[in-house]
């Protein structure tokens, strides 16, 4: 029972800290509302394209699990990069046992599990680079 309301308190923790696309415009809605309809219904389907500017990528996707600023001769990139836990095999032939609560931007969640040598890590899914806070480049991991 504690063991159950621990995670379930975890959570919930995590939940608050996690924000949907809607709650996101409601955020931003004065400068959101200034956007051209169809900026507006790519933003809000969770899709950004050459030209949006951060605070429509902050809109649709939420903060970027890293930010990685480089600085070149004549101009300054900034890329975005956006994470996921992505099932992997492990090179264990005992199988492994996690126990977890984690979250992700579109949700958040626990987790008790014991299996036959599979796992999770973080891996990149995708990337956005700005440079004079115009997106400028897009990459989608496979």
């Amino acid at each position: 029972m504690r063991l159950t309301t621990f995670f379930l308190l975890g959570s919930l923790v995590l939940a608050q800290g996690c924000s949907s696309v809607s709650s996101r415009v409601e955020e931003r809605q004065a400068v959101f509302d200034t956007w051209p309809a169809e900026v507006q219904t790519d933003v809000r389907n969770g899709i950004v394209r050459i030209g949006y500017n951060s605070q429509m990528a902050y809109v649709a996707y939420g903060p970027p699990d890293q930010r990685i600023r480089s600085e070149e001769a004549a101009k300054v990139v900034v890329v975005w990069v956006y994470q996921a836990q992505v099932p992997v095999a492990r090179a264990s032939p005992y199988g492994w046992f996690e126990v977890g609560v984690g979250h992700h931007h579109h949700g958040a969640g626990y987790g008790l599990h014991y299996g036959p040598g599979y796992g999770y890590e973080t891996r990149d899914y995708l990337r956005l680079y700005f440079e004079s806070d115009r997106i400028v480049k897009i990459e989608r991991l496979e």
